[in-house]
């Protein structure tokens, strides 16, 4: 699907976005090629 090897290591983030009130309003999956990008945190 991505244009990949089988085994190829990706990056994958999750993501749960939520109203004011709480409910759960978005969940998102991305897998992401280190080759193009570079996750930081900050808390």
């Amino acid at each position: 699907i991505l244009a990949c090897a089988p085994g190829t290591p990706f990056l994958r983030t999750r993501r749960l976005t939520r109203a004011a009130d709480g409910r759960a309003i978005e969940f998102v999956t991305s897998l992401l090629n280190p080759a193009h990008f570079a996750l930081h945190l900050e808390f």
